[in-house]
């Protein structure tokens, strides 16, 4: 049976109604530290051992491309406003707000040593502002998803990941 109207009608119900945004760390921080982004009960723990909190706080001063930071965009009852769910992005906001509050100290940075062992609070002012003023792309998912569609995102977000390794390894063995 030929693909037709009902797969355009099945395509309304599932479609995620998403938009992708740029912001600052300054203000992905801020807005977490004021409750507007959260931690979902549903979210793993932190969990990424020091030397990858070392590396990823190397590669914002770099400017190398992080992979987006994925919110779920709910209407809050209780505080009367919107919050922003963390999908997928905990390890990184974690380990941005570990480094800000002086909980890490990079070590063992190759390319960026004078910054190993130092205190963002001791950082020069031009050189916390560079870090504040990096951008990350944010990609929210819209309160008007379906809500078995927005768990879908979650799930293969964070649970239907497959290794590159192997992939390209399958690709070669074709």
């Amino acid at each position: 049976m030929p693909v037709g109207q009902n797969f355009v009608e099945q395509l309304k119900k599932v479609r995620v109604s998403k938009k992708v945004i740029t912001r600052t760390i300054g203000d992905i921080i801020s807005d977490f530290q004021s409750a507007k982004i959260i931690i979902p009960a549903y979210q793993r723990s932190f969990v990424w051992p020091v030397d990858k909190q070392n590396r990823f706080i190397e590669s914002i001063f770099m400017d190398i491309p992080i992979p987006p930071l994925f919110f779920l965009e709910k209407f809050d009852e209780e505080k009367e406003m919107i919050v922003y769910e963390i999908i997928d992005g905990v390890q990184r906001i974690t380990t941005l707000c570990n480094f800000i509050s002086g909980q890490l100290k990079p070590s063992g940075l190759d390319n960026l040593p004078d910054l190993n062992q130092a205190k963002f609070q001791t950082l020069p002012s031009n050189i916390s502002g560079l870090f504040f003023e990096r951008q990350l792309t944010n990609v929210i998912i819209e309160s008007d998803t379906h809500p078995a569609i927005q768990f879908e995102v979650f799930g293969r977000l964070n649970m239907g990941s497959v290794s590159l390794r192997g992939c390209l390894r399958s690709q070669s063995s074709s």
